[in-house]
């Protein structure tokens, strides 16, 4: 082989060496940060008394040290903060954003390079830090060196900010079947019907073996017997909002709506006996917070039904095979770790918080996990055996 040849090799071999590098680069560092603990973007506050301070909420969502404050002395209408990264979107990128707002401001508008492009409107939600995300489709390919986000207009309401950073998806680790409602969530549920309450679960099946379950009312002073639910969840593609119902007296469905009316999730045709599963597909609602949900289970009747097992997810959590309950005693001990009563085997353990985040997730041989939480507060766990499966709320101090 000639010199010419192998300096040839030698050029290609480098240049698919650098080409590897960069693909694994890329596949490592996914997220592109614009202001976090250890970068600034050069950020720069409109208003006089703006600035960087501790984080005065440390939760599941943001546990940083120091956020950005918007400011409440406020001589222009926006009480703006300025960032000035260098970063072109590809398909499919996102700016993601985490907002905690205790003095309830209404929003806020983000614009890329001096309004060169317009990032899009974000309306406030929830309580404790929320992370809020604006896709980038009309930016593919534009270099984007100036962020201003614009958290109130008009007004002095200061918001805290944080964890700024282009992206796929979320570094958030994703909420796995977040529950709304059942035998240990509530979210803050109201009824509509005078009469409407939670009762003892009148039929225990292969769907819903609860011991309790909400039942729409049958006292009907407006058109609809509904009931209310107030969860924080921002859908991602593929989610679906899955319920239970058991309907035996024949009311004809139900419609779902999310926000006051913001987003229509769909209507229900019931069917079947015993408890049945329905759900509701989200693709309409891909990255809108939902904060509440409004089941309408019946109209200009007084048919009541019962409802349960309200949660978000992928798929249903439900198989063709029936359980019995979970009943044994599991408990934390000082280390945070699980332990169980009884000797496991391929015991299928999942702790999740109250945000509903899956913290630990294993499979349990033997008495106790080998992982722990590390925060005190209220677990909900998930356990599942053979043909037992059981949530158990349970306490880490």
């Amino acid at each position: 082989m000639s010199n010419l040849n192998i300096k040839i090799m030698k050029s290609k071999i480098t240049f698919l060496l650098c080409l590897i590098a960069v693909m694994l680069s890329m596949m490592v560092d996914a997220q592109t940060y614009v202001y976090n603990e250890s970068t600034s973007s050069g950020m720069f506050f409109e208003s006089p008394n703006g600035g960087e301070v501790s984080n005065p909420l440390s939760d599941a969502v943001n546990s940083s040290a120091n956020c950005a404050f918007s400011g409440t002395d406020n001589p222009f209408p926006w009480l703006e903060i300025q960032y000035f990264p260098n970063y072109t979107p590809v398909s499919g990128d996102k700016l993601f954003l985490s907002v905690y707002n205790p003095n309830s401001s209404p929003g806020a508008q983000v614009q890329f390079n001096d309004g060169a492009y317009f990032g899009g409107n974000i309306s406030y939600s929830g309580s404790g830090w929320q992370e809020y995300v604006i896709a980038l489709d009309d930016e593919i390919g534009n270099s984007i060196t100036k962020i201003t986000l614009y958290p109130t207009e008009g007004t002095s309401i200061g918001v805290y900010v944080d964890n700024i950073y282009f992206g796929q998806n979320s570094v958030l680790a994703p909420a796995e079947n977040p529950i709304v409602y059942d035998e240990t969530e509530s979210s803050g549920m109201f009824f509509e019907s005078p009469n409407g309450a939670e009762v003892s679960n009148p039929l225990s099946d292969a769907v819903n073996s609860s011991a309790n379950c909400a039942f729409s009312g049958t006292t009907n002073p407006f058109p609809w017997l509904e009931i209310q639910y107030f969860p924080t969840y921002t859908p991602v593609a593929g989610d679906k909002l899955f319920f239970s119902v058991y309907n035996p007296n024949s009311s004809p469905g139900a419609q779902v709506q999310f926000n006051d009316g913001a987003y229509f999730g769909g209507n229900i045709t019931y069917s079947g006996t015993g408890w049945q599963e329905y759900s509701i597909t989200l693709d309409d609602e891909i990255g809108n917070t939902m904060t509440k949900i409004t089941l309408y289970p019946t109209e200009g009747t007084s048919i009541g039904v019962y409802v349960d097992n309200i949660y978000f997810g992928q798929s249903s959590t439900l198989s063709n095979k029936s359980f019995t309950k979970f009943e044994e005693v599991v408990f934390f001990d000082k280390s945070g770790k699980i332990n169980f009563a009884k000797d496991q085997i391929n015991t299928s353990l999942k702790v999740f918080d109250m945000l509903g985040r899956l913290i630990l997730d294993e499979t349990i041989q033997g008495k106790t996990s080998s992982k722990a939480v590390s925060n005190e507060g209220i677990y909900i766990l998930q356990i599942e055996k053979d043909d037992v499966r059981g949530v158990k709320k349970i306490f880490f101090q």
